[in-house]
């Protein structure tokens, strides 16, 4: 992603539809790691964007939280 050498499919996604994916898909490793996640979404906002870039984006951010946080 970061190089730009991914053609981006932009399109009309629902955040919150984006948002559960990763959080469903993420929330056994999560716990495992000894966190959980809190997830509350606005189902009205939308964007135009790559909903698979948009999805690993997302997953790096939570990935970094749970690598980089102290404790539980």
């Amino acid at each position: 992603m970061e190089a730009g050498q991914h053609p981006y499919q932009f399109e009309p996604v629902r955040c919150a539809q984006i948002v559960r994916a990763v959080v469903d898909d993420f929330q056994r490793e999560v716990l495992a790691a000894g966190y959980s996640i809190e997830y509350r979404a606005d189902d009205a906002a939308a964007v135009d964007a790559d909903p698979e870039a948009l999805g690993r984006a997302l997953r790096n951010l939570l990935e970094n939280a749970v690598k980089y946080s102290p404790g539980e």
